[in-house]
């Protein structure tokens, strides 16, 4: 199962270009890699595509791979072909998603508050979780406002690192309801981890979480610019490859009177 998780891991970083970038303060002098993240961690991120999860998976070392397990919903990835596959592959947490209410475990009479208890056994089994706090896919343009599951997580288990990480593109890459990928790059920006205040309330720390990861986002106005600039420019080059040079003028060969 490694190897095929090694060439699943492969084949999503072909589809989603995805580049990792991890903002951290200098390491002995040189810049942090993904082999410098921390493990067991909770990584928490915005969420837009199927293939969100995916990515930081992929993105992840092989040491830290095989310890990283997804939050999912069960009634997506909890069943059928789709739900063995995942199983094997990917060792997810799933979870049932009640309709505006934060999930809950798939156990059978479980109470809502088992969701975050858990979480933590999976953490105090050393594995680390990846977390869409905002619980359903988004647009892609915004952000919608966090759960509480990741301040309660911050709070009952403080030495555990926080990382905050900003997903790019992938929602363009494959948007809701997409089959096919779109040809673009995606990155995954991994944030400096995080700890909540003793005095900071969960609705604060939350929105300091989604303000977090908003700021290390690119602006779509930005982007949707420099993409327009880049088109023109493209058509320009390619319009004056196109066009024939200017004839000289003309000349008489006859000799003059």
């Amino acid at each position: 199962m490694t190897v095929a998780q090694s060439l699943v891991a492969l084949g999503v970083r072909i589809v989603t270009g995805a580049r990792p970038i991890v903002t951290s303060s200098a390491i002995d002098a040189r810049p942090a890699t993904v082999l410098d993240l921390p493990t067991p961690a909770v990584f928490f991120a915005n969420h837009s595509s199927h293939l969100d999860f995916l990515t930081i998976w992929a993105i992840l070392p092989g040491r830290l791979r095989r310890q990283a397990r997804p939050v999912a919903a069960a009634d997506y990835w909890g069943s059928g072909a789709r739900g063995r596959i995942a199983t094997r592959l990917f060792n997810p947490y799933l979870v049932d998603r009640g309709k505006g209410e934060p999930a809950t475990p798939t156990v059978p009479g479980a109470p809502r508050r088992r969701q975050v208890a858990g979480m933590l056994e999976v953490l105090d089994a050393g594995d680390s979780l990846i977390i869409f706090p905002e619980g359903t896919r988004g647009d892609g343009r915004s952000l919608a406002a966090f759960q509480a599951g990741i301040a309660r997580i911050a709070r009952a288990r403080p030495e555990v690192p926080l990382v905050p990480v900003a997903l790019a593109n992938l929602g363009r890459i494959l948007p809701k309801g997409g089959l096919v990928p779109v040809p673009l790059l995606g990155t995954a920006t991994f944030l400096e981890p995080v700890t909540i205040g003793a005095d900071e309330s969960d609705d604060d720390f939350l929105i300091r979480m989604r303000q977090l990861i908003e700021r290390a986002l690119p602006d779509p106005e930005a982007e949707a610019a420099e993409e327009i600039a880049a088109d023109q420019a493209a058509g320009s080059q390619g319009a004056a490859q196109a066009s024939p040079e200017s004839p000289e003028p003309p000349t008489s060969e006859e000799p003059p009177a």
